[in-house]
Formats: C-alpha cells, structure tokens, sequence
C-alpha cells in the first residue's frame, strides 16, 4: 500500500531542484510550511533523511535523497506531473 501522496512527491522534488523549501514554495505557489511538512512525512515513511539542513543556505540532497529524487521524478513523470 502507498502511504504518500503525487503532491508530497511533487514537494519533495520541487525542494530538491531549488535548493530550499522557502525557493520551491515560491516556485510552487505554495506556503513554505507546506513544502517542510511534505518532506517531514517522506523521511519519517521512509525512516530516510532525505536533506541536509545549511543554516541560512537551504538544502542539500543526502545520497538516500538523491536515490529517492530520482524515484520520486520517475515516478512523477509517469503519473503525469511536473517534474
């Protein structure tokens, strides 16, 4: 069974591309809680830190995160949505 959702996905890899959860809300036209709660709940699914947090410079993929990006945007591109 599927415990997350296309658009926590689509958070999670927006946060990925821009390099922060404040640039990818701005991106996504979406608040920057939002974006931080999507990928709260991905690494507590998946017991995986995703990000590595830089003090005033946003994030940084772990190489869980990457492997899981590249899932996550597979998995977009076949369900149809922004990559």
């Amino acid at each position: 069974m599927i415990h997350f959702s296309l658009r926590q996905l689509e958070y999670f890899t927006a946060a990925a591309r821009c390099g922060g959860a404040a640039r990818a809300a701005e991106a996504m036209n979406v608040s920057q809680p939002s974006i931080s709660k999507a990928i709260a709940e991905l690494e507590s699914l998946w017991g995986e830190r995703l990000f590595v947090r830089l003090h005033a410079r946003g994030l940084e993929l772990t190489a869980t995160g990457a492997r899981r990006y590249t899932q996550a945007s597979a998995l977009l591109q076949q369900a149809g949505g922004p990559l």
